[in-house]
């Protein structure tokens, strides 16, 4: 019996060191797994079935700034904000009522900042089934939401200015679909951003080369079989001028660089193509084409213009001498004398137009209302013609500051030439109305304030192939014309700051636009009296003309001969000399003898000597008295407009009739308008 008994026991001690180890070996598991899950770098915690924590890592500790101690046996409401609790209350009873792991993402204030987690929460049973407790494990998400926040404010500021950008941006992936497409690149091929996205590139861009047809998409084809492999350091293909045919068929000039698109491994991920509308360049690089050509025939008018002046001067002066002569004795001279001052008057007008068109042709201007100047301009022209005009002109129109008299060519330059197209008869249109460009809208047009001056004919329109040549000098498709109106047109347009253009559709008319300054902060003037109409005819003759002393000075000795033979028909004691030193010594010669000028006449230019330019101040040095007349072929000269601010009581332009120098004399030496002292 005992030795049974004492097999019973050696057995109970071998069963109860057995389970001594097995527990040491459970210990020394348990003792690894909580030095595994305390040394962790996420937040892990333990709940039990009641909800109070029973045990949290030192991660867990660290965020939430309390140990193990004080949290255990205590429940969320006791450790967090009521919010925060509340949610932490949810989730657990969520997983408890699921029996399973499920995943949530939350946002909580700890360490006195916002901290983001994706959490992990699955429930813990016993043998039995039972509920011991629910088990959380956090990912600390708030580096990677920061990330994502500046991420998305990258992306809204680059889609905000790809939106903003004036360029047409697209990109593709690497076959060459559509990614993205900015609202400039939608406005140029006529594809919405929605309706492009995932389409084939050229579905959506189609370009061809100038001159070729719209067919097929060869040219596109080329540019991106040309895109250089993605290497660091190498460019895109270099920009390439194209026409751009868009969804409605619309064809604009662009300039498309590309790219391609490579990631950090300098692989290929896409492409991005920029497109530049150049229809403004286009515009501009033509508008200075013309600017320039118009530049060198306008030197070169100028001059001819000059030079022919000098000579219808001769031929005018002494026509008109010889018609004074001959009035009395009657027969055909007269007569015939006058045909061929009539028509050196005609030439003279041509002459005119040259110098308008020419460079020297500087508007005076002043500020007027453009109504006026229209009405009184279309209503002359087209006096006693089947032609009238419709004016639409809006009541708070801006004033201008322009030269009346040039802007009254331009005017009835274009009237004329709708009446013409008309066939002398018909309705012109005319509209006047205010604009301002916030931007470079027309070629060579700076942002501002205009008055737009549009006037529509019912002709049969320019052709297509002419429209570009219509402003060329000496270009008209009208039989016996000069081809000088719309240049001269054009050319004054220019000086005034403003432009012109036409737009016509054959068998539709034609309408010129014309956009002026409009004038700043100047009112507009007063209305001035009328002056009395000049004198025609002989204003005095030879036995009435005073007898005072003239002083000419010209280097062309058939116009100083010419003028000399005039003044002293017209009784006045005359001296001749060629340039303007000459001039002074001769004028300090008779001031010293008590022979002073009356007047002095002087060429504005002499070449290769001194003009009545740097001459008049020499004069009023010696005499500040001196009544001085500045005369030239340059008519259009600024100083022929504005002759007083430079020292000059008159202006003589070339040629000229006896009837113009006795008007001139009768207004220098008339009571009213005397300069100098009565003579010596």
């Amino acid at each position: 019996m005992m030795e049974h008994l004492e097999e019973k026991v050696r057995l109970l001690e071998d069963q109860v060191h057995q389970w001594e180890r097995k527990f040491a070996a459970q210990s020394g598991q348990l003792d690894s797994l909580c030095a595994i899950v305390d040394n962790a770098r996420l937040p892990i915690a333990m709940k039990d079935g009641e909800g109070r924590y029973v045990y949290v890592n030192r991660e867990f500790e660290r965020l939430c700034q309390v140990p193990l101690t004080v949290l255990r046996g205590k429940d969320d409401f006791e450790v967090f904000p009521e919010p925060v609790a509340r949610l932490f209350r949810e989730q657990d009873t969520q997983v408890i009522e699921a029996g399973t792991t499920l995943q949530f993402e939350e946002t909580v204030p700890l360490l006195g900042e916002p901290h983001s987690f994706i959490t992990e929460k699955f429930p813990v049973f016993d043998e039995h089934g039972g509920l011991r407790g629910v088990v959380a494990i956090c990912t600390d998400i708030t580096r990677h939401k920061d990330l994502e926040h500046r991420l998305a404010n990258d992306q809204e500021r680059l889609a905000v200015t790809l939106r903003s950008l004036s360029d047409g941006v697209i990109t593709t992936d690497p076959e060459s679909c559509v990614l993205l497409l900015n609202r400039r690149a939608a406005d140029l091929t006529g594809w919405t951003e929605e309706e492009a996205r995932g389409r084939p590139l050229p579905e959506v861009l189609t370009l061809s080369r100038e001159g070729g047809g719209g067919n097929g998409n060869h040219l596109l084809e080329e540019i991106l079989r040309n895109a250089p492999p993605v290497e660091a350091g190498l460019p895109g293909v270099a920009d390439t001028d194209a026409i751009l045919t868009a969804r409605d068929g619309t064809r604009r000039p662009v300039t498309i660089t590309v790219a391609l698109l490579p990631n950090h491994d300098q692989q290929a991920i896409g492409r991005v193509l920029v497109l530049r509308d150049d229809t403004l360049r286009r515009g501009m690089e033509q508008e200075l084409l013309k600017t320039r050509k118009l530049e060198s025939l306008q030197v070169l008018a100028g001059g001819i213009a000059h030079d022919f002046n000098n000579f219808l001067a001769a031929i005018l002066g002494n026509l008109s001498l010889c018609t004074a002569l001959t009035r009395k004795g009657g027969g055909k001279v007269p007569r015939l004398l006058g045909e061929a001052e009539r028509a050196t008057l005609l030439a003279r007008n041509l002459t005119q137009q040259l110098l308008t068109f020419a460079k020297g042709g500087e508007p005076v201007k002043t500020v007027a209302a453009l109504p006026e100047v229209i009405r009184d301009s279309a209503s002359f022209l087209l006096r006693g013609t089947q032609t009238r005009c419709e004016y639409a002109i809006d009541a708070d129109l801006w004033p201008v500051e322009v030269d009346t008299g040039q802007m009254s060519q331009v005017i009835q330059n274009v009237i004329l030439n709708a009446s013409q197209a008309m066939g002398g008869a018909g309705v012109i249109r005319i509209r006047c109305g205010n604009v301002e460009f916030l931007r470079e809208e027309i070629p060579g047009l700076a942002p501002g304030r205009y008055v737009r001056l549009a006037i529509a004919d019912a002709g049969p329109g320019i052709p297509r192939d002419l429209q570009e040549r219509i402003f060329d000098p000496f270009f008209s498709t009208k039989p016996g014309g000069t081809g000088l109106g719309l240049a001269i047109t054009h050319s004054i347009v220019k000086r005034h700051g403003g432009h012109i253009g036409a737009h016509s559709a054959t068998g539709a008319g034609c309408t010129f636009t014309i956009h002026l300054p409009a004038a700043e902060g100047v009112p507009l003037p007063h209305p001035a009296p009328a002056a009395p109409a000049p004198a025609t005819g002989t204003a005095s003759t030879p036995a009435t003309a005073p007898r005072r002393r003239i002083l000419i000075m010209d280097d062309d000795s058939q116009l100083r001969t010419m003028l000399l033979e005039i003044l002293v028909f017209l009784g006045y004691d005359v001296v001749a000399c060629e340039d303007g030193a000459e001039a002074i010594r001769l004028y300090a010669k008779h001031l010293e003898a008590g022979k002073r000028f009356d007047a002095v006449i002087m060429d504005l230019t002499i070449p290769g000597g001194m003009g009545g330019r740097e001459a008049v101040g020499g004069l009023r040095q010696l005499d500040p008295m001196a009544t001085v007349v500045v005369s030239s072929g340059f008519s259009n000269d600024p100083i022929m407009s504005r002759f007083a601010d430079f020292g000059f009581a008159g202006v003589l332009p070339k040629p000229y009739r006896i009837e113009d120098l006795e008007s001139l004399f009768q207004g220098l030496f008339s009571q009213t308008a005397r300069v100098g002292p009565p003579p010596a």
